[in-house]
Formats: structure tokens, sequence, C-alpha cells
């Protein structure tokens, strides 16, 4: 199969998963029109799409990815698409009032040097919003579905992340050094 068609559907699905708890968490860190956001690993381009309509005309959202070819396909004037590498990259400092991103740093070796990046980034009293996850808390349950063939899929994953330097529990401690960077305000929430 195509892989352009594979991170199509992927994305597809993470849009379909995802997008309403996101949307929601966005919202209620109050995103309106005029505002500067950041949507990085942007992906699909769901959520850099939502954040457009948001900000309206007045504001700007900044979509990056490694990978654009998805994003590129977004028709809005007030979103700006951008090849860009959060490990190494350059940002513009104190420019955005919103940064978000989903299910980006868990994959990420350098990931805790990304997050004062990412800080360094935001307008005074701008928001931060990382949705990460605690992949490996859920393991699929062998009682639950006896002979499961997910059960030896999902640890071979879970080696090879953790050899290329993901963290599967990242979404378990991202909170814990978010509150030992400084930052106040901060509210852990479930996705669902």
């Amino acid at each position: 199969m195509d892989p352009a068609h594979n991170a199509a559907a992927r994305f597809a699905a993470l849009s379909a998963l995802f997008d309403a708890a996101s949307q929601r968490h966005l919202a209620d860190r109050g995103v309106a029109p005029g505002w500067h956001c950041l949507e990085v690993g942007g992906g699909g381009g769901s959520i850099a799409r939502w954040l457009g309509h948001r900000v309206g005309p007045t504001g700007r959202v900044l979509a990056t990815d490694v990978e654009t070819r998805f994003l590129e396909q977004i028709q809005l004037p007030n979103v700006d698409v951008r090849c860009h590498d959060i490990t190494r990259d350059a940002l513009p400092e104190r420019a955005f009032d919103l940064i978000h991103t989903r299910m980006v740093l868990l994959h990420l070796s350098s990931r805790d040097l990304v997050l004062p990046r990412l800080l360094s980034a935001l307008k005074p009293g701008g928001w931060l919003v990382c949705e990460e996850f605690d992949r490996q808390s859920a393991p699929p349950d062998p009682d639950v579905s006896p002979g499961e063939v997910v059960l030896k899929t999902n640890q071979a994953l879970g080696r090879a992340h953790q050899d290329q330097g993901g963290a599967r529990q990242y979404g378990r401690v991202l909170f814990g050094r978010l509150r030992a960077m400084g930052l106040t305000g901060l509210a852990p929430k479930r996705a669902w």
C-alpha cells in the first residue's frame, strides 16, 4: 500500500479519535479571534485548520512538522505551514498566545530540551497545551483477549520506540516536568 495513503488513513483515524477532546481543551484555554497560535507536529492538519477558523482573519496559525505534505492542503489565509524540526530549528520568542502539541514529545529523544524552547516562544500569559499519552500504563490485557496477537506486537513496538529514544510513559511525567520548570496554572486533563 502507498505510504502516503497509510499516513492519510492514520491521520484520519487520529482526528476521529482525538480531535473533539483537543478542541475542547483548546477552547477551554480561551482561543479567540486575533490569537497567534503554533501547532507543533501538525500531521494531517485538522487542529491547525480548527485553530485557523477559531482565531479568524485577525489571528495567525503557524503549523509545523518535519513532513508538511498534508498541512500544505490547508487553504486558509491565516494558516502558515512550515517544515520545521522542533528539536533543532529556531522559533520566534514570545510570539504565540497558544502552543499545542499532540503525541509529539513522547517520540522525541530530546523532549526535555524542547520544552524550554516552546516556553520561550510563548507570549507572557500564553498557554502551552501538550497532549501526550501514557501508553505504558494501558497495554493490551490478555485476560480480556486471551491469545491476543496485539500483546506481542505491543511489546515489540514498545521496544522499538524506546530504542529510538521515545518514552511511552511521557504523558505520565510531563506534568511534573512542567511544574519543575516553574509553570503555574497547570491542569492535567484526560482525553475522554
